[in-house]
């Protein structure tokens, strides 16, 4: 092999390191980078010109890379008895838009947007149920959850508030 045939095996050789890494570039980028949503549970006072009211909140914020839509606000109890029996219970929370403040979904979140929903605090709310995992679902049927720690501190207000929790779902 002389020395033209050499420089064109290395070239061939680089070029094909080249095309391999767009193309893995290219699948992690079109199929594993998705934009993640941070979610948060909360109770907060909700302040206005009437006076104010306490509200649960469940916010999310688009962490990038791109825009996302959120669809709804969901929750499951998944504790790990029906875990293990595959049987966890989901369901979906519908939103107060009466209350001020809260954004109607589906709602566009450019990177670095935030949206808020928020529920009714009283004694008939959602945290009174036994539940795992509240979040947000986007339109890609993903789910992004809250952090466990949000959830826990939420239905502890609830607790110190109301009194204690359910130990079954009500219908």
């Amino acid at each position: 092999m002389d020395k033209s045939q050499t420089v064109a095996v290395v070239v061939s050789f680089f070029s094909l390191a080249v095309a391999a890494l767009a193309l893995g570039w290219n699948v992690y980028r079109d199929v594993v980078l998705k934009p993640r949503l941070k979610v948060r549970v909360s109770v907060v006072d909700v302040v206005h010109a009437t006076g104010s009211t306490k509200c649960v909140s469940v916010t999310g914020t688009n962490l990038g890379p791109g825009e996302l839509i959120i669809e709804m606000a969901v929750g499951k109890n998944a504790p790990l008895l029906l875990r293990l029996r595959r049987k966890t219970e989901h369901f979906i929370l519908v939103e107060d838009y009466t209350i001020l403040g809260c954004h109607k979904v589906p709602k566009r979140l450019l990177v670095g947007e935030r949206v808020t929903l928020l529920w009714p605090y009283d004694k008939r709310s959602f945290l009174k149920d036994p539940l795992t995992r509240i979040g947000l679902q986007d339109s890609f049927g993903r789910e992004h959850w809250a952090t466990a720690v949000s959830l826990k501190v939420a239905r502890a207000s609830y607790v110190a508030d109301f009194g204690k929790l359910n130990s079954a779902p009500t219908s």
